[in-house]
Order: structure tokens, then sequence, then C-alpha cells
């Protein structure tokens, strides 16, 4: 039986949008210089609410604050199931920036908020379940708030992120990230 890793992806809304990072140019990550969601790896005994705010600190040096769980998709990444949930999350201290000094983990090279959800749409193609994850829950608010419009919107969104094709189980992200 294949271990599981878990992570969760933090979704930090402001004024309409949402904060997107771009992962750092690594030929052995297949989301390289790709825009995603910030996101970790749940170390032992951690609990999803506490890698958000560990998230937080670690990969934007903010404080944040936890809200609602938007969803989880699970993937197999070759040696290992990948279970991501993606968290909104509200900055209650500090000004995101990147990159932070902690080495351990991924750090990004860059930050900033947008409100096209197509901007994810890449990395969702390349397999990134935070912006797979992202790109539904934003779908069903999307539909919900605006009926057919929104649903062609957000099907035109689907569209585009599916135009980049599945990933293989064996091209996989970079094995210290939780995207």
């Amino acid at each position: 039986m294949k271990s599981i890793k878990r992570s969760v992806a933090v979704v930090v809304r402001k004024a309409g949008a949402f904060l997107i990072v771009r992962r750092p140019d690594d030929p052995e990550d297949l989301l390289a210089g790709v825009w995603g969601l910030p996101a970790v790896t749940l170390r032992d005994g951690e609990d999803e609410e506490a890698a958000v705010v560990r998230a937080g600190r670690a990969k934007l040096g903010v404080e944040l604050a936890v809200g609602a769980r938007l969803g989880e998709k699970t993937a197999d990444r070759g040696g290992y199931l990948l279970r991501l949930a993606d968290y909104e999350a509200t900055v209650l201290h500090g000004v995101p920036a990147v990159p932070q000094p902690d080495h351990s983990m991924t750090q990004y090279t860059a930050c900033r908020y947008t409100a096209d959800p197509a901007t994810l749409a890449e990395a969702a193609a390349r397999g990134s379940l935070c912006a797979q994850v992202f790109l539904e829950d934003n779908s069903k608010r999307r539909l919900a708030a605006g009926g057919a419009a929104a649903a062609d919107d957000a099907a035109a969104t689907e569209d585009r992120a599916a135009a980049g094709g599945g990933v293989a189980a064996e091209n996989r992200p970079a094995a210290g990230d939780g995207a």
C-alpha cells in the first residue's frame, strides 16, 4: 500500500482578488515557474488548520486566520498518494512577501493578488491539486451567484485548464512541497 502525503493550500482573498505565488524554476519540478496557491505538507501529528497557519508564516511571512475548507483532491504521484485540501484564510498581521528564509521547503519567487481564476489554469492542467480544487470551488460559487452566464464562464475556464492534458503518475511536483 502506498503512503499518503497530506498537504494544504491557502486561498487568501482580498477585495475580490486572491493571492497567487510563482514556483521557482526547478527542472525537477513539474510545476516549475507556474502560478499557484501557497501550500505546505503536513508534519507528523499536525492537523490541517495548524498547517494553514504554518503556511502563512513559513511561505508568506504573515499570520493567517483559518477559514472554510473549500475541498479536497487526491492524486497518485507514483511512489505515494497526495491528498490536498484548500482552505480559505485571512491575513491577520503582515503583508505577504516571498521568498521567506526557510530553505527546508520550496520558497516562491513572486506573489501577487489577482481576480482572474484562469491564472491557475496552467497549474491545474499540469496536475496541481490546489489549483484544481480552487477552480472547481470557484465554478460552484459562480454558478450559485450567476446562473447560466457563470456556467458558461466556468466551463471555459475548466476547458482551458483541461487543454494542457493530464499528468502521468510518474510526473509529479517536487517532493518537499504540497502542490
